[in-house]
């Protein structure tokens, strides 16, 4: 692992890096990481309290992963006439494809799997029995496997409330009879309210994905799963 400490020179007024030196941890763990870089930094004299640091946890990854595995179910049923039968047959609202163009095709494509829930598990489950193409099997177990885990549940809880009042927000700007005043209202009132979800809004789609979970047909863990890191 390098260190790298960036700092503004007082003098100068100047953006600098000194580049500190590489070092071999004997562990992989945050606690070890944090301690060792903790004494490298006293050891050159630096007080953290004095320093910032800069970390990445790939939350920009997660919007297109989620968003990816919806587009995938839409996909899958897309390819063939047969296979878009089976979700004329079942569902009442049809599954929507993503497009980048279209400001309502996120809210359309997690509505349709939001609301019909145990209904679109049902056909993947069709799909999956009427085929004996070993990719077809492979893509339906995958879909399956992502839809019955608690993770993509509390996703699509989160997905499906914050789209919806960006979707209404979206309409109400467009519309040619509604005020500058009352969309600035509004805007102001969603600013409010994201700022709120963002604290508790977690917590409250889990508790609502739970109970989504108790009213599902198909028995689905109720709990995250615990992630194992492998020792080196």
């Amino acid at each position: 692992m390098s260190i790298i400490l960036r700092f503004c020179n007082s003098s100068t007024g100047a953006i600098e890096e000194h580049f500190v030196g590489f070092f071999a941890f004997a562990e992989t763990t945050g606690e070890y990481i944090t301690n060792s870089i903790l004494q490298e930094l006293e050891r050159n004299g630096l007080d953290i309290q004095n320093c910032r640091g800069q970390g990445y946890d790939n939350g920009t990854n997660m919007p297109k992963r989620f968003f990816g595995f919806i587009n995938k179910i839409h996909v899958l049923f897309s390819k063939s006439s047969k296979r878009w039968d089976i979700v004329k047959t079942k569902l009442k609202l049809t599954l929507k494809p993503l497009s980048e163009t279209r400001r309502e095709s996120k809210i359309g494509a997690v509505k349709a799997i939001f609301l019909q829930f145990d209904d679109v598990i049902e056909c993947v489950n069709e799909l999956k029995n009427k085929s004996d193409d070993s990719e077809t099997l492979s893509d339906c177990d995958a879909v399956l496997i992502e839809m019955f885990s608690f993770e993509f549940i509390v996703a699509i809880h989160v997905w499906y409330e914050v789209l919806l009042c960006v979707n209404n927000i979206s309409k109400l700007r467009q519309s040619v009879q509604v005020s500058l005043k009352v969309v600035i209202d509004t805007l102001r009132s969603f600013c409010s309210w994201i700022q709120e979800f963002r604290n508790t809004g977690f917590d409250k789609s889990v508790a609502q994905a739970r109970l989504f979970v108790e009213k599902s047909t198909f028995e689905i863990e109720s709990q995250f799963k615990e992630k194992r890191t492998a020792r080196r």
